[in-house]
């Protein structure tokens, strides 16, 4: 028996072998993947993401970046977004037992850009307020282009010393490094609020014609501000226009009262057309004549100053008219207008001969005279020169025998024009 025994135990594992043995294979069991990632952005470039596949078992890999890009396979992408936002990125981990996903919000941010606009204070056209358009920045430094101005604000306002043109520099630095932009900032002198001004009214040479006014203010070339403006006035009312067109379309300077009488007015108040009341300065008998009228729009202020004629009387000399040569005591003189006391008239009857014109009466050479441009000059239309007595040129204007005759002669001492209209 113990023979046997023996043998069945050394029969039994090589039974147990063959009962084993067979032609079928039997397949090895993979486990089930497991899917993970991590991710960082590329150094000076947030919106390209580095991806780090940290799967275990796994085979195949489908990424989705969340942003409707496409599917990628690699084990390990890099992908750059286009704009910056949170996306939720998907890895799906592949292999013959299965499949695994994970999912990760990954916060891109976007890449630094500068920008900015500027705009001046309207009533201080030297101060410059900024506006900062960057995005993706959170720190700023400013160069204003004149070699004092810098800042770190966001937003800055800067007040430059001059008017010119200047180069501003704005440099930004957020996540993804630091950009920088310039611009050209052209800062002027402060302007004003209207470009052109009329005088208007019975009183004024241009009536009430607003369509198309004759004379206008001249604005002062170093001063934008100041307006002047030579002209006659007669009895009436006036106003200034800014503008010329239909009645409402514009502003109007006016008196700061009803009626207000020459010279003494010295402010103004602007209204738009058909607004406001309708208060005009008042031209009067009294108060009529040539006017040098400044308006100063900066200071708000306006000046009559009422101009004298640079001579009271004037006389014709000479052996062409009545009075001859006796400056001491002519029998007959210029009659000065009423209307405008820069012009004076005279009717005479011209002969043959010489004539000039004194500004006085007493010796040769105490006062002005007006004399031809020219010698002999013809008795004319045309312009004359003043000189003093016994200075300067003698010239006379000449009668002839085909010109002699009654004439009306008109000075006009403001334009430096002599008028002869025969009768």
């Amino acid at each position: 028996m113990k023979t046997l025994k023996s043998f069945f135990f050394l029969l039994a594992p090589a039974l147990f072998l063959s009962a084993c043995s067979s032609d079928d294979e039997v397949a090895e069991i993979l486990p089930e993947p497991q899917a993970a990632f991590s991710f960082e952005a590329v150094t000076d470039n947030p919106q390209l993401v580095s991806f780090t596949n940290n799967s275990e078992a796994a085979e195949e890999f489908f990424w989705d970046f969340g942003d409707a890009s496409e599917i990628s396979t690699e084990k390990h992408p890099t992908h750059a977004y286009a704009e910056a936002g949170v996306y939720t990125v998907s890895l799906t981990a592949i292999n013959a037992s299965g499949e695994a996903k994970s999912s990760q919000e990954v916060q891109v941010t976007g890449l630094p850009v500068a920008a900015f606009a500027y705009e001046t204070d309207p009533e201080d056209p030297l101060k410059v307020i900024f506006s900062n358009n960057s995005s993706n920045t959170h720190t700023y430094s400013w160069n204003f282009g004149d070699a004092t101005g810098t800042s770190a604000e966001e937003e800055p306002t800067y007040t430059f010393a001059a008017p010119g043109t200047y180069t501003v520099t704005l440099t930004a630095t957020g996540e993804g490094g630091t950009v920088e932009t310039e611009m050209e900032v052209f800062v002027t002198e402060a302007q004003p609020a209207y470009s052109e001004l009329y005088l208007l009214g019975d009183g004024s040479a241009n009536g009430w014609n607003l369509g198309n006014p004759e004379e206008a203010f001249v604005q002062n070339s170093d001063n934008p501000f100041q307006f002047s403006l030579e002209t006659l006035l007669q009895p009436g009312d006036i106003k200034i226009a800014t503008y010329t067109g239909d009645w409402c379309d514009g502003d109007w300077l006016h008196p700061v009262t009803a009626s207000q009488s020459l010279p003494g007015a010295d402010s103004f108040v602007a209204y738009k057309g058909c607004e406001g009341p309708d208060d005009k300065w008042t031209v009067t008998e009294e108060t009529r004549g040539r006017y040098r009228i400044l308006v100063d729009l900066q200071a708000q202020s306006i000046s009559f100053e009422k101009l004298t004629a640079p001579y009271s009387e004037l006389y014709a000399l000479g052996d062409a008219v009545p009075n001859g040569w006796n400056i001491g005591a002519p029998e007959q003189s210029f009659a000065q207008s009423e209307l405008d006391p820069f012009v004076f008239s005279y009717q005479l009857s011209l002969t043959p001969g010489d004539f000039k014109i004194a500004t006085y009466t007493g010796d040769w050479c105490d006062g002005d005279w007006l004399h031809p441009v020219q010698a002999d000059a013809p008795a004319a239309d045309g312009s004359y020169e003043a000189h003093m007595g016994c200075t300067g040129p003698d010239y006379k204007w000449r009668v002839t025998e085909e010109t002699q005759g009654e004439y009306l002669i008109t000075v006009n001492l403001y334009t430096g024009n002599i008028k002869f209209e025969k009768i």
